[in-house]
């Protein structure tokens, strides 16, 4: 069985990216990357970015992140309008 994003939204605090600046406080603010040189920290980040902005990053259980734009939001959100 696959398994579904379900999260207490009570202790759940949505994350939203705005820019690319906010990718960098928020990715850094995960773990600690002191033992790692700028150059690799910025190439860390390079290959971790999203590809648009605003976007709202959900982690998986293997520690795998998707990136969910706006766009993709609003279609859900307008499935689940026509659906209520």
């Amino acid at each position: 069985m696959k398994s579904t994003f379900r999260n207490d939204i009570t202790a759940t605090k949505v994350r939203i990216l705005m820019c690319e600046d906010d990718f960098d406080r928020w990715y850094l603010s995960r773990n600690d990357y002191s033992c790692f040189t700028k150059e690799e920290i910025k190439a860390l980040l390079e290959d971790e970015k999203p590809s648009i902005y605003p976007c709202i990053p959900l982690q998986q259980e293997d520690d795998n992140i998707i990136y969910v734009g706006l766009d993709l939001i609003r279609h859900w959100f307008d499935a689940l309008q026509e659906k209520i």
